[in-house]
C-alpha cells in the first residue's frame, strides 16, 4: 500500500528490503510483521504465512516477492491422536 500517493493506491513491488522478511498471521486474530529475515534464520525478501482457512492445511507457505514464486513446506507427518505434542502452527504477538 503506497499512502504517498495523492491517494492511497496498491502497487506492485519487487522489493521489500534487502534483509526484511514479512509474517502474516490469520485466524482470530489478523495481523502482520515486518523483521530482520537474518536475524530470524529466514529468507530475505519473502512473505511467510500458515493457511487459516483450511483446518486440514497446517503447512507454511512462502512467497518471494521478487520473482513470484511460492514454496509450501510440508511438516513432518504426524498422528493427531498421538500424544506427540505437535500441534498445528499458530503466531503468537506480544502486545501491550
Amino acid at each position: 500500500m503506497d499512502l504517498s500517493a495523492a491517494g492511497p493506491a496498491w502497487r506492485r513491488t519487487a522489493d521489500i528490503g534487502r534483509d526484511r522478511a514479512f509474517v502474516l498471521g490469520g485466524g482470530g486474530g489478523n495481523f502482520g510483521a515486518s523483521c530482520s529475515a537474518s536475524g530470524c534464520g529466514v529468507r530475505a525478501n519473502c512473505l511467510y504465512w500458515f493457511n487459516s482457512f483450511s483446518p486440514d492445511d497446517s503447512n507454511l507457505h512462502v512467497l518471494s516477492v521478487g520473482d513470484g514464486g511460492v514454496e509450501t513446506v510440508v511438516p513432518p507427518p504426524f498422528d493427531q491422536h498421538a500424544s506427540s505434542g505437535v500441534h498445528k502452527p499458530f503466531w503468537l504477538v506480544p502486545t501491550t
